[in-house]
């Protein structure tokens, strides 16, 4: 992958990790300037974005990183992963537990897709809203859609580009990246990626991989 590409997406990760983190930074510093008097207080503070930079991480290690690659990981194990990097956010999470149940239908890399299509669906809905996420097997291979329902919910023109076959590095920008690395990945799943933005309602679908034989 680019150079280009690769820095754009750590551009993206500590966007997301450094507001969590410098409110860890925050908390020490009011424990350390005023002692026990707001400990207890800076501690919940502490500990609250505790979890949050290691939900994110824990999101972004298997959706960007090699740990994703691989067929160990489960529709469940996604759905998890969603859920956590949603909780507490402005964008709520909509998958039947019963879809995430259908782990013989995630072949190598499916699991990384489908958490990169999430992101993208995150990215289409700037005032929040609703993340449904719904699955239908297709013989071997699995059929996912990810709607993104909300106010002002949209692809811009310039995601729309970078989420096209024909798309190239060299324009990306940090909101654009995002697309355009899933729709790598789902070229390179031969997934048949299409998407659809209407008003107040985004569509993505794709064709993960079939499962590896026994």
């Amino acid at each position: 992958m680019e150079a280009h590409v690769l820095e754009l997406l750590m551009s993206r990760v500590c966007h997301d990790l450094i507001s969590p983190v410098g409110a860890i930074v925050n908390g020490v510093e009011l424990i350390e300037e005023n002692g026990s008097a707001i400990a207890e207080d800076a501690m919940a503070l502490i500990a609250k974005s505790a979890r949050l930079a290691s939900r994110r991480l824990q999101f972004y290690r298997i959706a960007y990183g090699a740990a994703g690659t691989g067929s160990d990981r489960s529709l469940a194990d996604a759905r998890q992963l969603a859920t956590d990097f949603l909780l507490d956010g402005k964008v709520t999470l909509d998958w039947p537990d019963d879809d995430a149940k259908r782990t013989d239908r995630a072949g190598s890399g499916g699991i990384r897709l489908l958490l990169n299509l999430i992101a993208v669906g995150v990215d289409a809905l700037p005032r929040g809203g609703k993340l449904k996420i719904g699955m239908t097997a297709q013989g071997p291979r699995l059929y996912v859609a990810v709607t993104a329902e909300g106010t002002n919910a949209r692809l811009d023109p310039e995601v729309m580009a970078a989420l096209a076959p024909q798309a190239t590095a060299g324009t990306l920008q940090t909101r654009t990246v995002q697309a355009f690395f899933a729709a790598q990945l789902a070229a390179e799943l031969d997934a048949r990626l299409t998407y659809d933005s209407g008003t107040g309602r985004v569509v993505i679908e794709a064709l993960l991989p079939a499962p590896e034989p026994a």
